[in-house]
Order: C-alpha cells, then structure tokens, then sequence
C-alpha cells in the first residue's frame, strides 16, 4: 500500500514539474528582449502603444511610472508587456523603467507620424545618465540653444 502512495507522489511530482518547465520556458514565437539585443524590432506604433498605456498605466495619467499599482483580479500593472513585433513575435519587456523607456520609444515615434516604427532594444535598456544625456543632445538641444545670426535677430 505504501508503494502505491510512493509510486502516486512520485508521479505527481514529475507531472507538476515539467508543467513548470513547459510553462515557464518561452515557447516558440517569443523572445525576451534585452540589452545585448542589437537587431532593431519592427513594430505597429499604434497597436503596441494602446496595449501598453491600457495594460500598464492604471492610474490613467498616461505615464508608466511607480504610482501605478497592480491590479492583480484585472491582470493590469504587472510591470510585464508584450511587445508584438510586425511579423508576430513576442518580446518581454520587464520592469517599470524599461516599460517607460518603451512608452516614450512609442510615443515619439508616433508624435514623428510612423504607423510601424524600429524599436531598438539598446534604447529601452539605457542607464538613465546615458539616456537623459541622449535625449538632451538629440532631442531637446536645439529647443535649449539660442543663436544670434541673421535668421534669428529678426
């Protein structure tokens, strides 16, 4: 009789652990995208971008950032998206910052007027000195800098 409770026990915990592994492990189609990615990720602007302020932003102020709390019963704000790429493979984005860095990525190319735009991972996973050192230099710079020539002293 103990052998039989043996053999039972065993057997489920074989069955439990490779559902653990069968689950856990990314099936095919998806991908997690990290910093050491170098290939650009072709992306619909919009699509991506509606799912990710509607999964992640659950205070409604348009911004991933740490106020927003989880709402486990909803699965919103687990600090987890899926970026769909146009051939249909998945990427995990994982973390508050990276999910921020991936909202302001969609929203500017959105802002610039593309439907399907390159995301590059190394943009998303930048250190923040060396992404707020970026953005000033090619973003905001010219709005910063005041020349006096003749165009401007008008």
């Amino acid at each position: 009789m103990v052998t039989v409770a043996k053999k039972w026990f065993y057997s489920f915990i074989v069955l439990y652990f490779s559902s653990l592994i069968i689950l856990c492990s990314p099936s095919l189609g998806q991908d997690h995208l990290s910093r050491e990615s170098t290939k650009p990720v072709l992306v619909s602007v919009s699509e991506n971008l509606d799912r990710l302020v509607e999964e992640e932003d659950t205070d409604g102020d348009k911004k991933i950032t740490i106020d927003d709390t989880p709402v486990i019963r909803a699965g919103r704000g687990d600090r987890r998206f899926w970026l769909i790429s146009t051939d249909g493979k998945r990427y995990e984005v994982v973390g508050i910052y990276y999910l921020s860095n991936l909202l302001k990525e969609l929203k500017l190319a959105q802002d610039e007027g593309y439907t399907i735009a390159r995301i590059y991972p190394q943009r998303i996973f930048e250190s923040p000195v060396r992404r707020i050192s970026r953005s000033i230099r090619e973003i905001y710079w010219d709005g910063l800098t005041r020349r006096i020539d003749e165009d401007n002293l008008s």
